[in-house]
């Protein structure tokens, strides 16, 4: 049973289910991993809990605590509730090479470097819609996914720092 670790952000509530900055984004896992700032349909998480601890401990002033909540996502039931739920694991290295190529350049080389670091993992939670038949040629349609969150269920709080 795998479990996945992410640092909430401050006005995130677990409970309520956690949903991508912009679930319609177009945004490439290069771009999202590159500036974290980006509101994109991705949703970073990581498979280490220690390196997530960590991450949530810089940048608090002061050393302040009890600031930055840190939530467990089991993908098991993950998948029960939203089976169509993109996951880029960003530590395998086929799956790394195909979303932030193996280039001689710095940025790609920077980037990769943070994504191994922090054994990143990538959802994006998706309802598959069934295709539609077109009115005039009777051929099917894919239609978009509909953008989902993550559902409370599999979510758990396991610290606060």
């Amino acid at each position: 049973m795998q479990k996945l670790y992410r640092v909430l952000k401050p006005l995130e509530d677990w409970s309520n289910g956690i949903q991508a900055d912009n679930p319609n984004a177009v945004y490439t896992v290069m771009e999202h991993v590159s500036k974290g700032y980006l509101q994109t349909q991705f949703i970073s998480t990581s498979k280490s809990y220690v390196l997530v601890k960590d991450f949530a401990g810089k940048g608090r002033p002061n050393g302040a605590a009890g600031t930055k909540k840190i939530v467990e996502i089991d993908v098991e039931i993950l998948l029960q509730h939203v089976p169509n739920c993109i996951y880029i694991d960003l530590t395998d290295a086929a799956v790394l090479d195909v979303h932030i190529p193996n280039l001689l350049d710095e940025p790609h080389n920077r980037v990769r470097r943070f994504a191994k670091a922090f054994e990143e993992v990538l959802l994006k939670p998706v309802i598959k819609q069934q295709p539609i038949p077109d009115f005039n040629t009777g051929q099917l349609i894919q239609q978009p996914d509909l953008p989902f969150k993550i559902p409370p269920q599999c979510i758990k709080e396991i610290d606060c720092v």
